[in-house]
């Protein structure tokens, strides 16, 4: 009896080396381009099945309550399952006895920001046999970036895509598991809201598309959904109103670069506005869908396209020639078409701030975004707001036209740009240039 366990566990241990290398075979295969063996296949299939195949795991995680896994359990399966050395972030675990069978894990990794090369895997299976990857008929496809594990022993093995498309089972059990994942997200910020904002950096970009890709899941989810502001605090929308409540008039200002627009961003802040970091491709559609679609009674304005929320009710300046000073500018610049705005802002000391228009500029960034070169026809539409509680601008205004109102005329619009985005090539050769003249004037 004994000499025959012993014989046993020596086949075990054979057959663990050989199911071993075949693996590490076939994946040297996928990684050259070849194709996989019938036996890489099948180690693929065989894995959970509940037969006594040897060093086969005939009880999945997946199939156990929740209250029976620990978190060393969850990881040890995502590292098993995805062949990776990363943690998840969290997870969910399904498990559904009524409308319908479904046991299986959802895991969240890190969300690239712009989804560059983020294959997620979902792999399906039916009483632990696999039955394929990522069927978007079952798995919504803003779900797709996620990982993990649906067992649904309900679902044929081998069907069409029209089956599936026109299976009310199948549309059922893909709104189930939406519905899980809205539910466990709502549930982190209710319950853990420190983890939930940790969180949110990695995840907002699948947060974002899943609203924009189904209505229902944007209900669920949108008491949840929050703001980054450039001081790394986090708010949802009806915090952001309520803070800033007086100020913005309904609007929520924005950067897509904290540090490239600081200088655009530090007179809000001085003011007491927190300004939203919106730094991802998806932002674009993603404040274009709260504005239309998502009932959220609220306008999304960049830090460069709109001084509004910088306006002060000061007296200074308010005598300067307009119309003069105007055409004078738009006389230096050889811009005739240029917008020029004379105002008081809170801030005395910023002489001029150029502000584009904010859905014009939007048109252009989705146009790049989906390589459209019809968004490179429209004109540029800036407008530059002169700020006459400074005194420089003050100063400008009075001066007799000659070289040095000229100099700083530039130079002021100069700055302005600055502000939004780096000069190059003879934008900056022209700065560069008139500093040095300034500064001589400066020292004679």
């Amino acid at each position: 009896y004994f000499e025959d366990i012993e014989g046993i566990k020596r086949q075990i241990e054979d057959e663990k080396k050989r199911r071993k290398e075949a693996k590490k075979e076939a994946k040297k295969k996928k990684a050259e381009g070849e194709e996989q063996t019938d036996e890489a296949d099948l180690l693929e299939e065989e894995d959970f099945v509940p037969g006594p195949v040897l060093i086969n795991e005939v009880n999945p995680l997946w199939l156990k309550a929740p209250r029976d896994c620990t978190d060393e359990e969850y990881k040890g399966t995502y590292r098993k399952l995805f062949n990776t050395w990363e943690d998840p972030l969290f997870w969910i675990h399904l498990n559904v006895d009524y409308p319908f069978v479904l046991k299986g894990i959802l895991y969240f990794p890190r969300i690239r920001r712009d989804f560059s090369g983020q294959d997620g895997q979902v792999k399906l299976f039916n009483r632990q046999v696999f039955v394929a990857d990522n069927i978007k008929e079952v798995i919504p496809e803003f779900l797709l970036v996620l990982k993990g594990v649906l067992d649904c022993p309900d679902l044929p093995l081998n069907v069409s895509r029209s089956f599936l498309q026109n299976d009310g089972y199948v549309r059922r059990l893909s709104q189930h598991i939406v519905k899980k994942v809205a539910d466990k997200l709502n549930s982190l910020f209710t319950t853990e809201r420190e983890t939930y904002q940790k969180y949110w950096d990695d995840i907002h970009p699948f947060i974002k598309y899943g609203c924009i890709s189904d209505r229902k899941f944007y209900d669920a989810v949108k008491d949840s959904l929050l703001l980054k502001t450039t001081k790394n605090e986090y708010y949802t929308l009806d915090e952001y109103k309520s803070r800033n409540a007086g100020k913005t008039e309904k609007k929520v200002y924005y950067t897509t670069d904290a540090a490239r627009q600081a200088a655009s961003v530090a007179p809000f802040e001085e003011k007491g506005i927190d300004v939203a970091v919106m730094d991802t491709l998806i932002d674009v559609n993603f404040m274009s869908f709260l504005e239309y679609s998502g009932g959220a009674d609220v306008q999304f304005m960049r830090v460069d396209a709109d001084v509004k929320g910088l306006q002060d009710d000061s007296e200074d300046g308010k005598d300067l020639d307009h119309e003069a000073l105007q055409k004078r500018v738009r006389e230096v610049l050889e811009m005739p078409d240029l917008t020029v705005q004379l105002e008081a802002l809170s801030d005395r000391e910023t002489p001029a701030m150029l502000t584009e228009d904010e859905q014009l500029r939007r048109y252009k960034d989705m146009s790049r975004i989906y390589g459209d070169t019809a968004g490179s026809a429209f004109p540029e539409r800036y407008t530059l707001v002169l700020n006459r509680a400074n005194k420089s601008i003050q100063a400008i205004a009075g001066m007799e036209e000659g070289e040095k109102q000229q100099l700083l005329i530039a130079q002021v619009f100069d700055l302005a740009r600055l502000s939004s985005r780096p000069l190059e090539g003879d934008e900056l050769k022209a700065f560069m240039k008139r500093s040095n003249q300034l500064i001589d004037l400066l020292a004679q």
